[in-house]
């Protein structure tokens, strides 16, 4: 295993990361993977730590800042992932990919279950260095949905099964798989055999804030979604809602796959698309109530952004977003698409208890830092070394 070779800014030794992540922005997308590897970056910058990190765009591109370089690859076979999202089905091939994988490295970390995964694992074990394989996405679960969706229940379910069984294989190949939330890390150490840790999410708080808000006080209350327009996000659910739903109105920010498809069922509904930066801080902040239906979210960016802007979440009590919630106090959990209905009724009808659940909720993420949460990540690069030579 290749030394640590440089001191970071807190003392601690440590050597060059390959960071492997299908997206970092490079297409124009926004998500969480995409969100929190752009927060990460900067970390990286801060504290001198090295790294290499490839990732795809619709360009090749490579972009250097002192001991941190990132490699954007164009796919020259490209498989689509999502509606915005590309892989390359021989990316191994590729020269960038040869070039990286002759190089030696402290740790390999791993954020994409795809090709460019399957490329790093063979590049860290080539390099003989430990691999940190970060769960973000439940892709077994978007597979079944999806597939159901396009193929009914029978194909589904079989698609689903078999996407699960290829992620066992991936995850499998690590030293470590960290969790986003406790939630998804019980999940995995039920049927994975390397050690599970949890690598929570941050937020920034002047980014995500109430002061962004500038809509005039009074009128309907505003219920919003922010996330990708897409089959397993559940966003049914919402149509059948605010189909039926006089007391407020939606506004749905992101784009994806079923967006069309909403529109045409509720045309009532404010759809702006994809939004970033101050566009989409005062989209948050212009809301009173946040409405999340997801039942396969790893951890729920969004919930967490919403909660910073000040606002209470609705959320079901399905995977990691429930977390987040203190049930009555800063928002509202559902186990039902009927209780989801009432809790939309019930804040759309009390702003007094939107405010104070709103007040308590940007209060619950206060100790939310991306810097405390990418600490613990150095950390696990640690764990994951002693783990890799106590095997051999």
């Amino acid at each position: 295993m290749q030394k640590p070779r440089c001191s970071s800014s807190d003392g601690r030794e440590f050597g060059k990361v390959l960071i492997a992540t299908i997206t970092l922005g490079k297409w124009g997308e926004t998500n969480g993977v995409e969100y929190t590897y752009n927060c990460l970056l900067p970390y990286f910058r801060k504290k001198g730590l090295p790294a290499d990190v490839l990732t795809y765009g619709p360009k090749d591109q490579c972009e250097q800042d002192g001991d941190l370089t990132v490699i954007t690859h164009r796919p020259r076979v490209p498989i689509s992932v999502d509606s915005s999202l590309k892989s390359d089905l021989f990316l191994a091939l590729s020269r960038v990919a040869r070039d990286l994988a002759n190089r030696k490295y402290w740790v390999a970390h791993v954020a994409s279950p795809d090709v460019l995964g399957v490329w790093a694992l063979k590049a860290a074990h080539r390099s003989n260095c430990p691999v940190v394989n970060v769960y973000h996405t439940a892709v077994d679960k978007y597979a079944l949905i999806r597939s159901r969706k396009a193929a009914g229940a029978v194909l589904g379910r079989i698609c689903g099964a078999t996407t699960q069984g290829a992620m066992r294989w991936f995850y499998n190949q690590s030293d470590l798989v960290l969790a986003p939330s406790k939630h998804v890390k019980d999940e995995l150490s039920s049927y994975l055999q390397p050690e599970v840790g949890i690598l929570s999410r941050g937020i920034d708080m002047d980014t995500f804030s109430p002061a962004f808000r500038d809509r005039k006080e009074g009128g309907q209350p505003c219920a919003l979604y922010v996330g990708r327009v897409a089959p397993e996000k559940g966003l049914d659910l919402l149509v059948d809602i605010f189909s039926n739903q006089s007391r407020c109105k939606l506004t749905v920010v992101g784009k994806g796959s079923y967006l069309e498809e909403m529109k045409a069922k509720l045309p009532q509904a404010t759809y702006t698309g994809q939004l970033s930066s101050e566009a989409l801080s005062r989209a948050f902040a212009n809301a009173d109530f946040f409405v999340f239906p997801s039942k396969t979210d790893t951890f729920g960016n969004v919930v967490v952004q919403a909660m910073s802007s000040g606002l209470p979440a609705i959320v079901t009590d399905a995977m990691a977003p429930k977390e987040h919630v203190n049930n009555g106090v800063n928002g509202l959990i559902v186990s039902s698409d009927e209780e989801f209905a009432l809790a939309v009724d019930l804040l759309s009808s009390d702003a007094s208890l939107r405010n104070r659940m709103g007040s308590a909720a940007r209060e619950a993420v206060k100790e939310k830092s991306w810097e405390r949460v990418f600490d613990s990540l150095v950390d696990h690069y640690e764990r994951a070394a002693r783990l890799k030579a106590k095997r051999h």
